[in-house]
């Protein structure tokens, strides 16, 4: 499904995120600092609807490559209509800055600016897969998808798995669900990945 991107530049700016859990802050903390590791200069797309933020990002993409992109659902406390795309730098930024000057923790997302600067690194933005219409497919072992991950990032299964550990998605080996097999599905040309840690998803490029 192709979504056009958000439009950037002055406008009035979104109203600050709740979410029901305030831990889910610190998760969020965590994914975008992965996320920028792996997309030094790159974006993520935030979109909320009612009471589910959706936080999009991508770990890679680019000429040659399939586009995949990271996704994480936090449940907000209050409804919210909200769809812009930031730099991973300033939402980092954001969430890194979240004691007030009484010394009490911030449980609130504010938004950063919506700037044009990362436009151009930010294209996969206006190609989000499919909300319906997915099958599943057998799952993968977190052990098989490891080894799946050392493949050519050009290979979209490996690309896919390469992007889930790059962004935490899957258990440690150590981890009470290290065991938990990781749940596929596929919608056309997209192929999903799925744990209780976020979900993964990828297509090949549209030209190749």
């Amino acid at each position: 499904m192709t979504v056009p991107p958000p439009r950037h530049g002055p406008q009035e700016p979104p109203p600050a995120l709740v979410p029901a859990d305030p831990r889910a802050l610190d998760d969020l903390a965590v994914l975008v600092s992965r996320a920028a590791r792996a997309d030094t200069d790159g974006a993520a797309r935030l979109v909320a609807t009612d009471r589910i933020l959706a936080v999009w990002v991508s770990p890679l993409h680019g000429a040659g490559l399939p586009t995949v992109l990271g996704l994480r659902a936090v449940p907000l406390r209050d409804p919210a209509h909200v769809d812009v795309t930031v730099e991973l730098a300033a939402l980092a930024d954001r969430l890194a800055r979240r004691t007030a000057p009484g010394g009490e923790q911030v449980t609130e997302l504010a938004v950063p600016p919506v700037g044009v600067g990362h436009l151009a690194a930010s294209s996969w933005a206006g190609l989000l897969p499919p909300r319906t219409g997915w099958s599943p497919t057998p799952p993968q072992e977190v052990a098989q998808l490891r080894q799946v991950a050392q493949g050519d990032p050009r290979d979209l299964a490996a690309a896919l798995a390469r992007a889930a550990e790059a962004l935490g998605f899957l258990p440690a080996p150590d981890s009470a669900d290290a065991a938990a097999p990781v749940a596929a599905a596929t919608a056309g040309a997209w192929r999903r990945l799925s744990s209780a840690r976020g979900h993964v998803l990828g297509r090949r490029p549209l030209l190749s």
